[in-house]
């Protein structure tokens, strides 16, 4: 059976990632794999001739990323590389190659050839978006200041400028009703980053700032009336918006009652 191609991103890192690297490139190939060495996926260029290269690949791969497995897949989804049957493994969580990766072998007349793309490759940051999890609310596009998205008839919605995204904000993760937003470089919580066993949840707070910034009515807000509100109200506030409830003056609340006696004075009984 023909080995799995062996994928590696190589990036601009301390000796001893980069070591990690070479020890992966070396021991695949003295085991027969072919292996293709790559810049960092993420941020690869959408016009990269590295992309061909890539959805050229059989089926059987085996990539070492520098992100979790998840947003690398649909990384790699967005430029049309068909990765379901590769087995996606994360080069931040090993010390060594050895534990993970399981080589046939050894073959000293059968040694794989190495190929190395490399390239110019500036840093970005932009979302990524798991297309099984996405229900194409729109939450993302109708939140974003900066173009980042579009609505499309066949995708739902996508990331069409991922480049207009601002730097390290991660924001449009934190309003999304499916934790279907990724952010593979935010490293402050791992739900965002796509960490495996994790999912982003859209708290209070992310509907507060959904609402806040898009000034769209609430549904629930536009719906009842205060008095109502006031009976499915979670700490004195609207259980959708966090729209805190205004609460009656003691000196209004006064003024009130004096009316309401005054009328059922004048309403019945003797003068």
């Amino acid at each position: 059976m023909k080995e799995p191609v062996v994928v590696a991103e190589k990036i601009d890192a301390d000796d001893a990632e980069r070591d990690l690297v070479e020890e992966i490139v070396t021991l695949a190939s003295r085991h027969g794999h072919e292996v293709l060495v790559v810049p960092d996926l993420y941020h690869l260029p959408d016009e990269s001739t590295v992309w061909d290269e890539l959805r050229a690949l059989p089926p059987l791969v085996t990539l070492w990323g520098w992100q979790h497995p998840r947003p690398l897949r649909w990384v790699l989804a967005r430029q049309g590389v068909a990765a379901d049957e590769w087995r996606l493994l994360d080069l931040r969580t090993l010390e060594t190659p050895s534990g993970a990766y399981e080589p046939p072998p050894l073959q000293p007349e059968r040694v794989g050839d190495v190929r190395r793309m490399t390239e110019p490759v500036p840093a970005r940051w932009y979302p990524v978006i798991d297309h099984e999890r996405c229900e194409a609310c729109g939450h993302c596009h109708d939140f974003c200041l900066f173009g980042v998205y579009e609505r499309a008839e066949s995708e739902g919605v996508r990331v069409c400028r991922p480049d207009n995204c601002k730097p390290g904000c991660p924001a449009c993760s934190r309003v999304c009703p499916q934790g279907a937003i990724m952010f593979p470089l935010y490293d402050r919580d791992p739900a965002i980053a796509g960490a495996p066993g994790t999912l982003m949840t859209l708290d209070a707070a992310g509907r507060r700032l959904f609402y806040e910034r898009t000034e769209q009515p609430c549904p629930t807000c536009s719906q009842l009336t205060d008095d109502e509100l006031a009976h499915v109200a979670m700490d004195g506030a609207c259980p959708e918006c966090g729209r805190k409830l205004e609460q009656p003056s003691p000196v209004l609340a006064e003024i009130d009652d004096l009316i309401a006696r005054l009328d059922r004075l004048s309403g019945g009984g003797p003068r």
